[in-house]
């Protein structure tokens, strides 16, 4: 299991964050119509039934063998019989949750007793041992269904509330990660327990901050560039074999911070993650972006990007997510889309994490609109978060701790670490910048400077415009979203709560959740552009860790009405595109 250690270059996770994943009992999505195999004809019958399905009835029809019977493709299927002239089956009874157990025998069967295991595809064999077949947990590359005899560990075909579940992994989830940047959501899926395989991004500058911190492979490409096929081979998987992709695309194009410019190119980089998920076939794929992605074009970029997953087979649906409810210390929105391959069978609504922090639900907090303190009451603070890191002076930088940790986040960021301390580094300012942030009080912004102090520009600014340029952090509030530009006062709440200057790449890494032990590599602006793009590692941690309890049959609660307080009018209950929908 990986644990922080106290040097770059090893994989830096910490330690607390980090779980086993739980193995709970198998269980399958969905039932399909009823098939009869034999041992003759076991590899026809089934080959229009394995891909994407799992097993709703099965009907066991053989003469006595001394073994197994065994294909010899994908599209074949294992098995094994141990009655002479006997028929059995696994039948799902209507909406009821367990498999029926039935048996016509023209032998005594109790004398041989009798568990048949269906496999489809060949992670696993299955073994005959002395009139008794093991149970297994079985991975196929298309679809990783299985069906298990009642007689042992119970299989479900559909929990008491009708929703079917998922055939638990017998492996760690592979996952590739698109747009990866530094390496904010690759974290965030290693510390919940995937297997990244891959990262990408066409920045090389940052493939050697990911290559420093992660043990993942980090390819540096233009994903335009890039053949879906080599994308596979880097990250070893066959198509259907991916269990998550994740992408990030660029979001300058979509933020309500950047220009909105409606043709900028980077806003259909979108479809390059289509093109991967439909060469891949993944069981799942998230995309997450800025709320902003809502309302480009009046919405036709989302619906382009739900109504795209659609069309490649997959069922998706989003909400806005809150970093802060997820326990990173910054408020930070993020569109997270959550898409599943339609042989799944998981309907909208599902991979989405309840909030951990806060007493609010998904839905209840809007971005661009007032959060009052109350709704704030549980997320992290900056005095939580940054209050133990030493002093340091506008352009200067300071190497090591001066103090302990003295809250449990802290701690957390500083676990396994000595000393040492790395890109606690202060951007230089003017003399006129020094001035301003030095005449303000933590919460006051622009409004509550001199006027000669202020910048030409902003004296005929309206005073209700730009409320958070020059804004002194709170040691008692959660900070602002963190930008590339954190260096500079002007751009929002960014000068630290007590010392005259922004804060530094290391405290802005921890707004950002990334541990200490998380050091970031190139030029200086290089660092600012990392750690201001990065996804908050708690939050991709959040999401990943619901993923894995869908993809382990063990779903939180489906989202509803996400949007109930702005609606948007092409989704549904769930978040979904309502014309979208395939009929089930």
């Amino acid at each position: 299991m990986p644990v922080a250690l106290s040097r770059p270059g090893d994989l830096c996770l910490p330690q607390a964050s980090v779980r086993a994943p739980e193995a709970p009992p198998p269980v399958c999505w969905a039932a399909v119509p009823e098939v009869t195999v034999d041992e003759n004809s076991h590899a026809a019958a089934w080959e229009h039934q394995v891909r994407g399905t799992a097993v709703g009835k099965l009907t066991v029809e053989a003469e006595p063998c001394a073994g197994s019977v065994e294909g010899t493709s994908q599209e074949q299927l294992r098995f094994g019989v141990l009655a002479a002239a006997s028929t059995k089956a696994l039948t799902r009874r209507g909406r009821h949750p367990l498999l029926h157990h039935e048996t016509q025998s023209s032998t005594d069967s109790a004398a041989l007793p009798f568990r048949p295991e269906a496999v489809l595809g060949f992670r696993r064999q299955t073994q005959r041992e002395r009139g008794r077949l093991p149970e297994v947990r079985v991975r196929d590359t298309y679809n990783l269904g299985a069906a298990i005899d009642s007689g042992g560990h119970g299989c479900t075909a559909a929990a008491l509330d009708g929703i079917a579940r998922s055939v638990p992994l017998s492996r760690k989830p592979a996952a590739i990660d698109l747009f990866c940047g530094a390496g904010g959501a690759s974290l965030g899926l290693l510390v919940a327990g995937f297997d990244l395989r891959l990262g990408i991004d066409v920045d090389p500058t940052y493939g050697v901050t990911h290559n420093a911190n992660l043990t993942s492979r980090f390819m540096a490409a233009d994903l335009r560039q890039l053949d879906v096929d080599k994308i596979g081979r880097a990250a070893e998987v066959e198509p259907g074999e991916l269990d998550l992709l994740f992408a990030g695309p660029p979001c300058q194009g979509f933020s309500m911070m950047g220009s909105r410019v409606v043709w900028d190119e980077r806003n259909n980089l979108f479809r390059e993650v289509l093109r991967v998920a439909s060469g891949l076939r993944p069981r799942a794929v998230v995309i997450e972006n800025v709320p902003g992605l809502l309302t480009l074009a009046g919405g036709e970029y989302l619906r382009a990007i739900l109504q795209g997953l659609a069309e490649v087979g997959y069922v998706a649906s989003c909400a806005e997510l809150l970093a802060a409810q997820y326990g990173a210390p910054q408020m930070r929105w993020r569109l997270v889309v959550v898409a599943w391959r339609d042989d799944q069978g998981i309907p909208p609504g599902y991979g989405f994490p309840a909030p951990t922090h806060g007493h609010r639900s998904i839905g209840d907090l809007v971005s661009n609109r007032t959060v009052t303190t109350n709704d704030m009451r549980g997320f992290v603070t900056a005095y939580e978060a940054i209050s133990d890191l030493p002093a340091v002076c506008a352009g200067c930088m300071v190497e090591r701790y001066t103090g302990r940790p003295v809250t449990p986040y802290q701690e957390r960021m500083r676990e396994g670490l000595g000393d040492e301390l790395w890109n606690h580094y202060a951007a230089r300012l003017s003399k006129a910048n020094l001035a301003r942030i030095a005449a303000l009080k933590p919460g006051q912004d622009w409004r509550d400077l001199p006027f000669e102090l202020l910048p030409p520009g902003m004296q005929r600014a309206l005073r209700k415009d730009h409320t958070r340029r020059y804004r002194r952090m709170t040691w008692d509030g959660t900070p602002r979203a963190v930008i590339t530009r954190f260096r500079d006062p002007k751009t929002g709440e960014y000068t630290h709560p007590e010392q005259d200057r922004t804060i530094t790449i290391r405290e802005a890494a921890r707004l950002q959740g990334f541990p200490d032990c998380f050091v970031f590599h190139g030029d200086r602006s290089s660092q600012y552009e990392q750690v201001g793009n990065a996804v908050p590692v708690q939050l991709a941690s959040a999401v990943a860790d619901e993923l894995l309890r869908c993809l382990n049959g063990q779903p939180g609660p489906q989202l509803r009405e996400p949007f109930r307080r702005r609606p948007v009018p092409a989704l549904g209950v769930h978040g979904e595109l309502l014309d979208t929908l395939v009929p089930v």
